[in-house]
């Protein structure tokens, strides 16, 4: 790295690599050697395929907390304790839509919102929730932005890049200058509690939103982005819960069009039109609490599965570094065993349950009663009674064949035989 020249693409001269010294050792042992890092390197990409599919899992499990949350299965037993009261907007979602149109600025110009037919409810709304089109909580229609020209050096006026939103969450950092005044009056920029919009972007990332979490008129957005300001007081932080959850992703993907396919873009009409599940504001902050929690959760668990990335790669440069190192085949590393597969002793059994336990925690949890089991060393646990277990049995399961599928125990009626099991105290294998 230290000998490459250039700015953009940096080269390094041939003059520079040719005259290097390697050893080399004869044929017998370079085929050792060569064999020797395919095993392991080939055992390395095994264990990265894994933590591509924990990355997987882990942004799975987000987007499940974001469609609960809006569907009000987080708050289920919150409203057990909280019930409806009529006329309050903290615990009934018609008399909160009744204060907002209160609120709401009568404008002739804008355009009616169509009514909500039942087809288009994705789910059934808890009892004091109401559905509702986004257009009828906002100050106004949603506005694009303004993009002149930028400039490489340092001017009194900012302007965001896409990238500022495309995490789902602002990113300050993400900016350039203009060389341009932008009246202070201008609807441009952008005030606290914002919500930007990415109108147009790749498939994956259009309609997109993050809130603006920085300083008014600290900075003015581009023409890719539409910025919406909500009628006091829903919650910014709600509406962006349910614009990002998954049935909202899909709306807006679905929507986009354009005659550039590698850039679709959504309209106001389609921003003003999407539906919003609005629970009590009450609830609004009860779900915001839940969702915060189990994200850190989540970020826990992809906290661990970067580091184990780092290892993986530190572990592929060990591999090719240590068997070029050595001269003697005998003292060349061994092939590394991580095992990938199921079995009680994989690498990362415990932790691919706790991540499928949170996961199940997160979807059980409407009004059922569960008891959560962690299978490090055993196969099947069994509890002689569901409320209050006296004592607890423990089986692995052995078989010749390579896989168990649920139709196998069913149509061999494994449970029952387990059950029968416990019952005879003539069984020496009984825990």
């Amino acid at each position: 790295k230290k000998q490459a020249k250039g700015g953009i693409r940096p080269e390094i001269n041939p003059k520079v690599f040719l005259p290097l010294e390697i050893s080399l050792p004869d044929l017998p042992t370079q085929k050792q050697i060569v064999k020797r890092i395919s095993v392991n390197l080939k055992r390395v990409n095994e264990l990265a395929k894994e933590i591509e599919t924990q990355k997987g899992y882990a942004k799975q499990l987000r987007r499940n907390i974001l469609q609960d949350a809006i569907e009000g299965k987080l708050t289920a037993d919150w409203r057990k304790e909280h019930p409806v009261q009529k006329g309050n907007p903290d615990y009934d979602a018609e008399a909160l839509f009744e204060s907002i149109q209160k609120e709401r600025k009568v404008d002739k110009k804008r355009k009616a919102l169509p009514p909500i037919l039942d087809a288009e409810k994705p789910f059934e709304l808890p009892t004091g929730w109401k559905w509702m089109r986004l257009g009828e909580i906002i100050k106004e229609v949603p506005r694009n932005g303004y993009s002149p020209k930028a400039v490489d050096f340092e001017t009194n006026t900012k302007t965001l890049k896409l990238g500022a939103v495309t995490s789902g969450v602002f990113d300050s950092s993400q900016y350039k200058y203009i060389n341009e005044e932008i009246p202070k009056e201008s609807y441009c920029w952008l005030k606290n509690g914002d919500i930007l919009i990415e109108r147009s972007n790749s498939l994956e990332y259009v309609g997109i939103c993050a809130i603006y979490t920085g300083k008014d008129n600290d900075f003015i957005y581009p023409d890719l982005l539409m910025k919406i300001q909500l009628i006091e007081p829903i919650s910014s932080i709600y509406i962006h819960t349910v614009l990002m959850a998954p049935f909202n992703r899909q709306y807006f993907m679905s929507n986009a069009k354009g005659s550039q396919k590698t850039m679709p873009k959504i309209n106001q009409e389609c921003v003003s039109n999407t539906l919003i599940p609005l629970p009590p504001l009450a609830e609004q902050q009860q779900i915001i609490t839940s969702v915060s929690t189990m994200f850190n959760k989540v970020s826990e668990i992809e906290r661990q599965i970067q580091e184990r990335e780092i290892l993986s790669e530190k572990l592929s440069f060990g591999i090719i570094k240590e068997n070029l190192e050595g001269t003697e085949v005998d003292n060349m590393a061994e092939p590394i065993d991580i095992d990938v597969q199921s079995g009680s002793r994989s690498y990362n059994r415990l932790d691919m349950q706790v991540t499928q336990a949170l996961h199940m925690a997160i979807e059980l949890f409407d009004n059922v009663n569960f008891l959560l089991v962690m299978d490090y060393y055993d196969d099947i646990t069994i509890f002689d009674d569901s409320d209050n277990p006296q004592s607890v049995s423990y089986y692995q399961m052995k078989t010749s064949n390579d896989t168990i599928t649920v139709a196998t125990i069913l149509r061999e009626e494994w449970l029952p035989k387990l059950y029968a099991h416990l019952n005879n105290p003539t069984y020496l294998i009984k825990n």
